[in-house]
Formats: C-alpha cells, structure tokens, sequence
C-alpha cells in the first residue's frame, strides 16, 4: 500500500493511499481459540464449507479492482481505478485526482 500526503491549492491537507481488496479466507487465519472437536454424524450438505463464498463477495466482488482513498479532517473520497504512476505525480496532479473522486456509497469498505 503506497501512502501520500499533500496539500491542495485551498490549504487543505489530504492523505491518499490506495486499496487493492484481497480475496477473503477466514480459515487462513492464525485461530486464538484452543479448538477442541467433538465428534458427531456429518450434517454438512456440501463437503468443503470454503466453496460457498458469497458473503465476502458481498463486500468486494470480484470485478473490485482497488481504488485511491483521499482523506482530510473534511471529507473522505475514492476514486477507481487507480491511477497508474499515482505515487509519483506532483502536489498538482494528486489534486486533479482529488477533484475527479467521488464521495464513497454508505456501507462500504474503505481501506
């Protein structure tokens, strides 16, 4: 994740950064929880649980490409695509792209 920092033409200061959602898979993560498995007949319709994975598509399909956040005390933008080489534009150009960017949709996730 690339992080920015600059200031507008107006004095405002904004934070950018750029947000790539990644592919969800609860059972990759490290548990915290000691397991301890009781044994009982299998109820499980399907035979692997992890085939049903509509509900982190709920939150970032996979169509989803990323997006640049833009963040000031003010507001809070997206703009997708990224932009490429957005890392390395001026103050200048980071504004242009701040104008271009909408406000997010309520609900969402932003990075």
């Amino acid at each position: 994740m690339a992080y920015r920092r600059f200031m507008d033409s107006s004095g405002t200061t904004w934070r950018v950064w750029d947000v790539t959602p990644l592919r969800l898979n609860r059972r990759l993560a490290i548990r915290r929880i000691r397991v301890i498995r009781i044994r009982h007949p299998e109820r499980r319709v399907l035979p692997e649980r992890r085939l049903d994975m509509r509900r982190s598509r709920l939150y970032f399909p996979p169509s989803e490409k990323g997006w640049l956040c833009f963040e000031s005390e003010v507001a809070r933008l997206r703009l997708r695509p990224i932009p490429p080489g957005w890392v390395l534009e001026p103050d200048e150009g980071l504004e242009e792209l701040c104008r271009r960017a909408a406000v997010p949709d309520n609900g969402s996730a932003d990075g």
